[in-house]
């Protein structure tokens, strides 16, 4: 999912200018929550980054989502009337959808009254995200997989230049996608897909109704949503704010009254079962570019969450829990080992790089990720030694990491490369994820590491949506590459190096090899087995021999919430959580006392 931005998961790291009654009103169940950087996209077909899949869940909702108590994570039913019905060959699924669920109103629709959703608005989504316009990163989750899919791709393709054509098309019936009725969806496949039902419960699965595009254009989502979800978009400020309300229309739903996992039973998540959703009436998404005031704000009182900056971490945590002064106001901890990678990457376009293997494990020589860890992380950090998370079924427990810190084989590699001691390489440009000072400060050091063995490197420094742009379009040489889990499976990181994934897919490194290509399509079709885990060891040691990414660590999230927010437990993989998320006003009038 979802590019990330450094060093910590900081969706949780921002704060902006709201006035001081919308913050600590204690009569109002109002909530802030801090974002680092603008959504780049609220449109369903272009939206994959942590910013932006903050927001636009609460409003745009899928066919299924994970259950919000439960570990390891267990699909549910969202729009979706109950889970689909398959075929024996496992190539035909079959959805039925919830009857009487409406589009929120909406000056698209006749009169603004939005309309009932319609299976046909599932359809038009899925197929919109091949409009060559949109650059969706989100083609590949039916690319080569639904009967027709691609097909229809090259048909629109080749009408890029004509709009009117290009809509035609997308109405256009394939095979792979058809609508029994109003309320059945029949998906078609030609191959087994077991990640089918995962990616419907992703944002490019949510339905699209064809009265926004008409009223907006296919590029007018960016900052318009028009969803089915339990908030609506009220404002949205660039480098301010995003505010949400309450969906007046909203289709309904109840807190979860299944058993829960140990920690949720635990910690009293489970005390809310069958409560209507959502509980909190605004949530305010206060954006800014840098940590420590938003740390200011949350220390006050005026954010409902926060991390914790790596210059504060010492101040903040005292032996591994949480400093008595921030106790005494009420706020807790929650350690969580998430499904996120780092890693520096590669752009194998790029004619210096890309064509340089020998270059390309200089620089990951060059690196400490023991420093990194403890540097940007405050040791929030374990080294990554698999392309795969940990928290991942998949991932492989290696003792070391190929090609990790050593400053010796560093300058072999370079001199293999064709530049001992770095004579006649040109300066190599490394591009910040965002403007925050995490990201700047991790600039210099890369910068500072390779010129210990001769590479000079010039720092360009980007915004988030900026530096989304750029990877997109395919102009970065060498960057810092995150990922967060789309779903629990390990194909899902190995999608990120598929060639048919290049950028504007997730591909970023822009990674093409027959042989990880052909690993990857036999895993993709598998379902967990011990014949599995070894082809995924297999297709890793591809990446570690050529080097288009060189793996650094995964995080392990340390989150805040004050003592009035309810029923509060970050997983990465739930995009929606905000609306299980409550507030005690009593609890808070009392606790304010105390900042």
């Amino acid at each position: 999912m979802k590019n990330i931005i450094p060093l910590l998961v900081l969706s949780l790291f921002a704060f902006s200018a709201c006035t001081k009654k919308e913050h600590v009103d204690p009569n109002s169940k109002i909530v802030h929550i801090p974002l680092a950087d603008d959504a780049k996209s609220l449109d369903p077909a272009s939206a994959y980054d942590v910013v932006s899949l903050e927001v636009m869940p609460l409003c745009v909702e899928s066919l299924f989502q994970y259950n919000y108590l439960k570990t390891p994570l267990e699909l549910e039913p969202l729009l979706a009337d109950g889970m689909p019905v398959i075929s024996k060959d496992k190539k035909t699924f079959t959805i039925k959808i919830k009857k009487g669920v409406m589009f929120q109103d909406d000056a698209a629709f006749p009169n603004g009254k939005g309309r009932e959703l319609k299976a046909q608005d599932f359809l038009y989504a899925w197929k919109r995200l091949l409009v060559p316009a949109l650059q969706s990163p989100g083609t590949w989750i039916f690319e080569d997989k639904v009967v027709g899919y691609t097909e229809l791709k090259k048909e629109i393709v080749a009408a890029a230049a004509d709009k009117v054509k290009v809509e035609a098309l997308l109405d256009k019936p394939i095979d792979g996608f058809q609508a029994l009725d109003d309320y059945t969806i029949q998906v078609k496949l030609l191959q087994p897909y077991p990640q089918l039902l995962h990616v419907l419960a992703m944002g490019f699965g949510a339905p699209v109704p064809k009265e926004a595009i008409a009223k907006y254009g296919q590029e007018g989502l960016n900052e318009q949503m028009v969803g089915t979800g339990p908030y609506i978009l009220k404002e949205f400020v660039k480098s301010s704010k995003i505010v949400l309300t309450k969906n007046p229309n909203f289709h309904g739903e109840k807190y979860p009254s299944n058993a829960g996992d140990e920690d949720a039973e635990k910690t009293g998540l489970t005390a809310a079962a069958g409560a209507s959703l959502p509980f909190v009436d605004t949530i305010y998404f206060d954006i800014f570019k840098e940590e420590q005031p938003q740390w200011l704000q949350f220390q006050a009182g005026k954010l409902e969450t926060s991390g914790i900056p790596k210059d504060n971490f010492s101040s903040a945590i005292s032996s591994g829990a949480l400093a008595p002064d921030l106790i005494k106001k009420g706020i807790s901890l929650k350690k969580t080992n998430e499904s996120v990678t780092w890693y520096l990457e590669f752009n194998m376009k790029d004619k210096l790089l890309g064509n340089n293997v020998n270059l390309r494990k200089a620089i990951s020589r060059a690196i400490n990720r023991d420093e990194i860890i403890q540097l940007f992380a405050n040791g929030r950090g374990i080294k990554a030694t698999s392309v795969i998370a940990p928290t991942i079924a998949g991932f492989t427990d290696r003792k070391e990491l190929d090609g990790d810190y050593n400053v010796e084989e560093a300058k072999k590699y370079l001199a293999k490369a064709g530049f001992p001691e770095g004579k006649g390489l040109p300066v190599l440009k490394y591009d910040l994820r965002g403007a925050s000072t995490s990201a700047r400060q991790m600039g210099d050091y890369f910068a500072d590491s390779l010129k210990k063995i001769g590479v000079n490197v010039q720092v360009e420094a980007n915004t988030f949506p900026a530096f989304l742009e750029k990877a997109k379009n395919g102009n970065l040489q060498f960057f810092m590459g995150g990922w967060v889990a789309d779903y629990p499976d390990a194909e899902n990181f190995l999608q990120l190096l598929y060639s048919k994934n290049i950028s504007p897919g997730p591909n970023d490194a822009n990674f093409v090899n027959p042989q990880f290509d052909k690993l990857y399509e036999k895993i993709a079709g598998m379902t967990p087995s011990k014949e599995r885990t070894e082809l995924i060891k297999k297709a890793e040691q591809v990446v570690f021999d050529n080097n288009p990414w060189s793996m650094l660590y995964y995080p392990v999230l340390y989150s805040l919430s004050q003592g009035w927010v309810q029923h509060y437990r970050h997983n990465e993989l739930i995009l929606n959580d905000l609306k299980y998320l409550d507030v005690d006003l009593a609890k808070k009038k009392e606790l304010l006392q105390n900042f």
